[in-house]
Parts: C-alpha cells; sequence; structure tokens
C-alpha cells in the first residue's frame, strides 16, 4: 500500500496487529507486529513499506527489532517456513535492501 490508499496510513494497513517500533537517530525506524509482515520507513514514519525477508517465510510473527543506524538493523521474528515453525535472526546493512537469515531455531 502506499500514501493515499484507501485503508492505510501512510502505507500502514488501519487494522493490524502492531507490538513494537523502534527507531535510530536519522529516521530509520522498524514496526513489527504479533501476526503478519514488519513494516520499514526512512523517513521518520511518514511512510512505511512492508519489509519482506525471504519467499521461504510466509507468515511473520515479531518479537523484536533494533534499528542500530540508516543501514543497520535486526529483527527477531517466528514464522511459518511450509508446515514448520521456526525462529530466526534477520538482519540487514544495508537498509533493508538485502536481507539474509542469520540463525534459525
Amino acid at each position: 500500500m502506499t500514501d493515499g490508499d484507501a485503508g492505510s496510513e501512510g502505507g500502514i494497513p488501519i487494522y493490524g496487529y502492531a507490538l513494537g517500533i523502534a527507531f535510530a537517530p536519522g529516521g530509520v525506524g522498524i514496526l513489527w507486529e504479533g501476526r503478519g509482515r514488519p513494516y520499514l520507513t526512512r523517513d521518520g514514519g511518514r511512510h512505511w513499506r512492508q519489509w519482506t525477508f525471504s519467499r521461504a517465510i510466509d507468515v511473520y510473527f515479531g518479537d523484536s527489532a533494533a534499528v542500530l543506524s540508516r543501514d543497520t538493523a535486526f529483527i527477531l521474528v517466528d514464522h511459518a517456513a511450509g508446515r514448520k515453525q521456526h525462529m530466526s535472526l534477520l538482519p540487514t546493512r544495508n537498509g533493508g535492501k538485502q536481507r539474509t537469515i542469520v540463525k534459525t531455531w
């Protein structure tokens, strides 16, 4: 969704399961939910976009996140991958452009 879509505010749907939010100086932030994909902003929260990590991860349950700088962030998620449930630590070191799973339990 984009700013102006019916039922959203700055790209975040008006419905959802928001659990937490983390920001770094400079306006980069992550909003994670109890169900659904996390959202990333680079402008202090005016505009948000879904932050997708892997096509293998189809359902997210956000647990925690840290935004250390404009380029570096981490999120800890529970997720379903096929029929199995996992917990994964997912970092980015380039502002969300490239995402990799560092550790899965």
